[in-house]
């Protein structure tokens, strides 16, 4: 190879191809080269008869296809045919990463940097009527994707000193929709599908057309918030899967919860079934709320996704049986009302046998599909309501909710152990700090995500200790670090302060812990950045290194930082700093 440095930029990006991997169906990977192009320039092989030692060793440029008529050019890019040759034969080597390349393939070179780049397709590829599908961008370049009718353009983009790489992929759109690509593909098993794939044996009860067929024969329930009333929609929308599946959607820009759904009036009886089955096939795009899966028996139950049925038992009381789907880890969820499935993928639910209820029903008043929370986004594709002579067997138990994950601690949780790891250490030893960072991804740059939900609790905390009274040099620099997740300790070690803190804080005077310093950013501007930019990704700390700067109402320099950044743009944060003792915003920028 005459440019090693296009490998390098390769082995670079192939970070990327486990996500990619996941955008592209195997069978969809193969590919074609445009018609005008020779075996030659395709595939690298051995020249025609016609063709010189000399043009052979020379690769040619294809002649422009259709695709790349539509995609605008970088100012004053060269093209390079020999590194195009050589994406040929990387292609083979990275498949996964070559997946994405669909068409045919051009490599440009400009001196501009990889930002300036990436500003440009952001900004004439929608002139040319391209829509976005993915976007994976920092300063440092980033992948790119749009669609146009039936074509799609991947881009590929990152430099060097003084030189950025344009590779582009151009040529007809995948038969398979690609789902959107994923930082972190879900750690939740897919339901079981199977027999459960399909409904049960029995009698279909709802008397409407199936969902794909419309939803006219459902009425529609959007509940605004109590407070704030919010955006709430129910629609009919096309998806590849099913063709036509209704969607549940609810905004705002407070916490303030409220529903979007379907549902219907019925006097059912069903006292003469032995069986009784719900079947759903839904999905779970977006959900927010302060009680998704129930964690909170007190308030409303939040997701997506949802159904409930009231009915009569045979004695004449009114119940309820419910049942919904979340996506996020949380914690304390209502295992029993509530099943984890994959974010932004169909899932497959068969309830139990409703008739081996406690109190089964006997007449069905209301049978409902909807989303409830602050913000959500569900589709619901199919679903039935059964009535059964036959039980569905032993293969048909009601999906079990996926092992819950430890979400995580407070910081005050963490501190009970990280201090007495510090006290072993030294026993005058004192806290300095209390950490949730962002968790950095090397990928073409730092892709972040975080470990601090917006609960307050984050997979592990990072504690600093010092100790305040040392009398040496030596002891005035020392510090102990100890990192806590919610299984315990993790790690620690001894290190050294460059500068010692002064006049630091009291732990005696930390009040505020990690669930209410979040909640206050959230109330004071942080709800709303997240709302504006999705992406936005969070980031926790407690400091008692100090005074606030330009705030003189405390003396007990105890603060928390809680900053908000984009995962697409790390320019663009808001960052809080809160009185850990009152609880004060005392800065915002």
């Amino acid at each position: 190879m005459k440019d090693r440095r296009l490998l390098l930029l390769v082995v670079v990006l192939v970070a990327f191809s486990t996500l990619a991997c996941a955008c592209m169906p195997t069978e969809a990977v193969k590919e074609t080269p445009p018609p005008e192009a020779t075996p030659t320039e395709v595939a690298g092989k051995t020249p025609p008869p016609e063709a010189t030692p000399t043009e052979a060793a020379k690769p040619k440029l294809p002649p422009p296809g259709k695709c790349f008529a539509e995609v605008p050019s970088y100012p004053k890019a060269k093209r390079e045919a020999e590194l195009e040759a050589e994406w040929q034969k990387l292609g083979a080597r990275f498949g996964p990463m070559a997946a994405q390349m669909k068409g045919e393939v051009r490599v440009f070179t400009t001196p501009d940097p990889p930002a300036k780049v990436v500003k440009f397709y952001e900004r004439e590829m929608p002139k040319r009527g391209w829509g976005k599908k993915i976007a994976l961008t920092t300063e440092e370049g980033g992948l790119l994707a749009w669609e146009k009718g039936g074509l799609m353009a991947t881009f590929i983009i990152g430099g060097e000193k003084k030189r950025t790489y344009i590779i582009i992929g151009c040529g007809p759109k995948p038969e398979v929709e690609l789902p959107p690509l994923k930082l972190t593909p879900a750690k939740v098993p897919a339901l079981a599908s199977g027999e459960a794939a399909q409904p049960p044996a029995g009698e279909e009860l709802l008397p409407t057309s199936p969902l794909s067929e419309g939803i006219e024969g459902w009425e529609r329930w959007l509940q605004p918030g109590a407070r704030i009333p919010g955006h709430n929609e129910v629609n009919l929308v096309d998806d590849p899967t099913y063709g036509k599946v209704v969607e549940f959607v609810r905004t705002c820009k407070d916490h303030d919860g409220g529903a979007a759904g379907i549902f219907q009036k019925l006097d059912l009886d069903v006292s003469g079934y032995p069986h009784l089955y719900v079947w759903l096939v839904g999905k779970v795009i977006q959900e927010e709320g302060g009680n998704l899966a129930n964690r909170n028996p007190k308030w409303f139950p939040e997701g997506a996704v949802q159904v409930r049925i009231k009915y009569l038992t045979a004695e004449g009381q009114e119940k309820e049986w419910y049942h919904g789907f979340y996506s996020k880890p949380v914690k304390g969820a209502d295992a029993e009302h509530f099943t984890r499935v994959p974010l932004d993928e169909w899932f497959t639910y068969l309830s139990p046998d409703l008739m081996a209820l406690p109190e089964p029903p006997a007449r069905i008043l209301e049978f409902k599909v909807y989303g409830f929370g602050w913000r959500f986004r569900g589709q619901v594709a199919k679903v039935s309501f059964i009535g059964s002579q036959e039980a569905t067997g032993e293969a048909l138990p009601t999906p079990t909710a996926a092992p819950q994950p430890i979400v995580g601690i407070t910081a005050k949780e963490g501190y009970t152990l990280a201090e007495k790891k510090a006290k072993e250490w030294n026993p005058d030893a004192s806290l300095l700090s209390a950490e949730a960072p962002y968790k950095l991804d090397v990928a073409l740059g730092e892709l972040v995500e975080a470990i601090v939900n917006l609960e307050g609790e984050a997979t592990r905390w990072e504690y600093s200790f010092f100790l305040p009274n040392a009398q040496t040099k030596e002891d005035k620099h020392r510090w102990f670090f100890v990192t806590v997740s919610a299984e315990g300790i993790e790690a620690f070690r001894e290190g050294l302060l460059a500068i010692p803190p002064t006049n630091p804080g009291s732990v005696e005077d930390w009040v505020i812990d990690s669930p209410d310093a979040i909640r206050i950013a959230e109330e004071n501007g942080g709800a709303q950045f997240r709302s504006k930019y999705p992406d936005a990704v969070l980031e926790a700390k407690l400091e008692l290194t100090g005074p606030f700067v330009g705030y003189s109402d405390t003396s007990k320099n105890v603060k928390w930082k809680i900053t908000y950044c984009r995962k697409s743009d790390f320019m663009n944060c808001k960052h809080f700093e809160i009185d850990g003792t009152t609880g004060k915003v005392v800065a915002m920028k």
